[in-house]
């Protein structure tokens, strides 16, 4: 059993705001399937990995990875509402990295 596999479909789902409802309809699974994947009762076939990756738009592999997201809900959301305001990966980088050093500063670390 492939634990981290449902967990990752599951979050993912959420942090889209998609419901198991509709995710269910949307791939043509059953929602007490889909409930058992996430609940990693059973493991899907790489058939309804594809599916769900389509439906979810995000590679199969990120699904299949054993890192699961160590961000709740609220980050993954500001990130992609970040992202959908047209900010680069970098601008948010350079954004942390002078904040870093601005609480530095105030500190008086060097």
């Amino acid at each position: 059993m492939v634990v981290h596999l449902g967990i990752n479909i599951k979050t993912i789902r959420k942090s889209k705001g998609i419901s198991l409802s509709k995710l269910a309809e949307r791939s043509n699974i059953s929602k007490g399937h889909l409930s058992a994947i996430e609940n990693n009762e059973t493991n899907p076939s790489i058939q309804v990995i594809r599916k769900i990756s389509n439906i979810l738009q995000v590679p199969v592999e990120i699904i299949l990875s054993e890192k699961s997201s160590e961000l709740d809900d609220e980050w993954i959301a500001l990130i992609q509402e970040a992202k959908s305001m047209g900010l680069e990966k970098s601008e948010i980088e350079n954004f942390i990295l002078f904040t870093k050093w601005k609480q530095k500063e105030e500190r008086g670390i060097d």
